[in-house]
């Protein structure tokens, strides 16, 4: 639920898509009216002592509760938490707000899976958003009544025969079936996993960076400093597995995963051009396709 309006210490408060679903057939409308002292945010326990829970719209809720009467708008809370980060030469404090990082991560990842059918970049919207709101539950930054971080990670009824049949959504479901597989690879990979090459299998374009970008990258799976070199790591598992398993694929999956992990390359190409703690690593540790073939020329371009 939202809160909408305060009414002579009603609220006027929303239901969500996930609440009308579940209660489908009970009755509940759009919009519900409840004291404010009682309200917790959770419609299984406010249900039962809301004074409306079926009006349609806005305005009739209002009505509703000026019958119970002075308007006020309602504000949710501001949220503010503090991050202490300790180092072995001292701490910084810096303070985030919760619901920018959280609409920030939704735009994102929105903007990430724009380039899907549309049924597919709202699952994959839902379920990543739904895994980074349940981390902010985790840590105490979120509360769980409160809207600004619902997220329902369900599909749809009207999804299901979609996803389930015709030959196309076989695809689908492999593809699916892929995303997995490439997760729980990264997690689990060791430097003896990596193919014995010298490139990815796809890399963009024959640009002569991407052996040495691999060379690195098995490099960091055998030892891999506590910096932002931790990031190239993760990234290069993710873009191995993926460009390994893409012959499995065809037709849209594959388009959409190539394009996908193509940004997923030209960021870790700018992260060996330009990432300060990577630049200092090549500068200690060579990397072994440099070595070999002598090419030292254009390293940074």
């Amino acid at each position: 639920m939202r809160k909408m309006k305060k009414i002579n210490g009603y609220l006027v408060v929303r239901f969500n898509d996930r609440e009308k679903r579940v209660n489908e057939g009970t009755g509940l409308g759009s919009f519900g009216v409840i004291d404010a002292e009682q309200y917790t945010g959770i419609l299984d326990i406010d249900r039962d002592v809301m004074e409306y829970d079926s009006a349609d719209t806005l305005e009739e809720a209002i009505e509703q509760a000026r019958g119970l009467e002075t308007e006020q708008d309602v504000e949710e809370p501001q949220i503010k938490v503090t991050i202490i980060t300790e180092t072995d030469t001292g701490s910084t404090e810096e303070e985030v707000d919760p619901v920018s990082l959280f609409q920030h991560r939704k735009a994102s990842l929105e903007h990430v899976n724009a380039g899907c059918i549309p049924e597919l970049g709202k699952i994959m919207t839902a379920q990543q958003l739904y895994g980074y709101a349940s981390a902010l539950l985790d840590l105490g930054i979120a509360d769980m009544g409160d809207e600004r971080f619902q997220v329902d990670p369900g599909i749809s009824s009207d999804l299901v025969p979609l996803l389930l049949t015709s030959e196309k959504n076989k695809e689908f479901q492999v593809f699916l079936s892929l995303l997995n597989e490439v997760e729980a690879y990264a997690a689990a990979q060791t430097e003896d996993d990596v193919p014995e090459r010298e490139n990815f299998l796809y890399p963009p374009s024959n640009n002569q960076i991407y052996p040495k970008i691999y060379a690195l990258g098995k490099q960091f799976l055998k030892d891999c400093p506590s910096n932002d070199c931790t990031i190239f790591r993760n990234t290069f598992q993710m873009c191995l597995e993926v460009d390994s398993q893409l012959d499995r694929l065809t037709g849209f999956p594959r388009r959409w995963l190539s394009k996908r992990i193509e940004r997923e390359y030209r960021y870790l190409e700018q992260m060996f051009c330009y990432n300060a703690a990577v630049k200092a690593y090549r500068e200690q540790h060579p990397p072994e396709a440099a070595q070999n073939s002598g090419e030292e020329g254009g390293d940074d371009g």
